[in-house]
């Protein structure tokens, strides 16, 4: 056997076994989130909304719009905030009215908005703003005008307004209903160990699905996004996806706000790390992801471009934090947490994806027969379904609110025809955004 036919057959072996630990890896959280819904007391009372403080005994939030002005349905998103049952909150968009893809004309018809002067301190340096608007209807709405050229200039410019001591930064799409937003309010109130929180992406099922598209993305989510993911557990470093995020104000501002090319996935892990080093807190802890609506993506370039984005910045998370892999001085967070976080999020991708390359190739040139050629076909399509199907049953199981039979059904269809061309195909994007994360650094 030459050289290459070596490489090759270890990058066939290497794909099989590692796609076989990602879908163990997968049946084993969903079996431990099932074994606490039954022994758990805590669960149950968190899955039926019944560990909320009072409503008054909340802490005062203060979400941030930082993609609003490029957001087309950032004004109905902006409808749904206003008319949350929630005691104190504020909602901040981050407009740039100069671009003209800007939906700051919507915005200032919408809710008649009034050029205001208003004190600003400025706890992170940001460009400063053009003009600041309030609304006369809802006084709890600020619209931020400000040339804004990057992401973290916006999220930075929300804090620098902000009033209350917790932001939640939601990115473009996603909104979030007042019973999630009580949760993050109420395991913060109760927990000062609490630094973060992540979101757990959820088609809603009062949305409709059209088209098999919407119907892939609803698979993916409920996959990709397990159930369990949203009951109460301790963890000591975690990764978010780069659309939504809660933190105390004050930890961010202490760590000069977020940085160039930062992203909520970046700043959870900057929190963890300090905290860790300064051993301020023994335990660093991740709320319970609360559970974010959103709509299905109707067009597959956007669809990509946005999964591109989510492993970009997992990527550019891990890559500047690489110097806790296997280090010591962070205890567990380094010595498991990270390399489990680099295992799952950049090592099995790279290698599923080469695997999908070469084992075809591998048969095609007679370096492997029949038998390893299926057994890559079980791991890879049938394995992947029957964690797909699994998923889909846990969320009946753990979620109070149970789809139709009829969404049911569909859901399992698009489970299995998930595994046969979405997952693969959406997989190489995936590694195509690890060099996008490259050139961010």
């Amino acid at each position: 056997m030459n050289t290459v036919s070596t490489i090759l057959m270890v990058i066939n072996i290497s794909a099989i076994v590692l796609v076989m630990i990602v879908g163990y890896d997968g049946l084993i959280k969903l079996g431990k989130s099932l074994y606490k819904l039954i022994t758990d007391s805590d669960a149950i009372r968190y899955l039926h909304r019944k560990h909320r403080l009072s409503a008054d005994n909340v802490m005062p939030v203060t979400i941030i719009l930082p993609d609003s002005g490029r957001d087309p349905d950032s004004v109905q998103i902006i409808k749904e905030l206003m008319e949350l049952d929630y005691p104190g909150y504020e909602v901040i968009a981050i407009c740039d009215s100069n671009k003209s893809d800007s939906t700051f004309k919507l915005l200032e018809s919408e809710y008649s908005l009034i050029d205001v002067d208003q004190p600003v301190k400025i706890s992170i340096p940001v460009p400063p703003a053009k003009n600041t608007y309030r609304s006369p209807v809802h006084g709890n709405l600020t619209v931020v005008d400000m040339d804004c050229t990057s992401r973290h200039d916006a999220i930075n410019a929300g804090i620098n307004y902000s009033h209350y001591p917790m932001v939640v930064i939601l990115g473009s799409g996603y909104s979030i209903d007042p019973d999630s937003l009580l949760d993050i309010a109420t395991l913060f109130s109760g927990n000062h160990n609490i630094i973060a929180s992540g979101g757990l992406p959820r088609i809603h099922t009062n949305k409709h699905i059209t088209g098999l598209l919407g119907s892939l993305q609803e698979a993916e989510y409920l996959r990709t996004f397990p159930a369990g993911l949203a009951l109460p557990e301790k963890k000591r470093l975690s990764v978010v996806i780069s659309s939504f995020g809660a933190f105390r104000k004050q930890n961010v501002i202490a760590l000069g706000g977020f940085p160039p090319g930062g992203s909520e996935t970046e700043m959870v892990v900057r929190l963890s790390r300090k905290i860790i080093s300064s051993k301020d807190l023994q335990n660093v802890q991740l709320p319970p992801n609360p559970v974010l609506d959103t709509e299905p993506i109707r067009n597959i370039g956007t669809l990509i471009r946005q999964r591109m984005e989510w492993q970009s910045a997992i990527a550019f998370t891990l890559w500047k934090h690489k110097n806790m892999l296997f280090n010591p001085k962070y205890g567990k967070a380094g010595m498991l947490d990270m390399p489990h976080l680099w295992l799952f999020h950049i090592i099995i991708p790279i290698v599923e994806c080469l695997g999908l390359i070469t084992i075809p190739l591998s048969f095609a040139i007679g370096l492997i027969g029949y038998d390893l050629l299926i057994v890559f076909l079980t791991v890879e399509f049938i394995f992947g379904t029957l964690v797909s199907l699994s998923a889909i049953a846990s969320q009946q199981i753990l979620e109070v609110e149970v789809v139709s039979f009829k969404r049911l059904l569909r859901q399992a269809f698009s489970a299995v025809i998930n595994n046969f061309g979405y997952r693969q195909i959406l997989l190489f994007f995936r590694f195509a955004g690890l060099f996008k994360s490259r050139k961010k650094t």
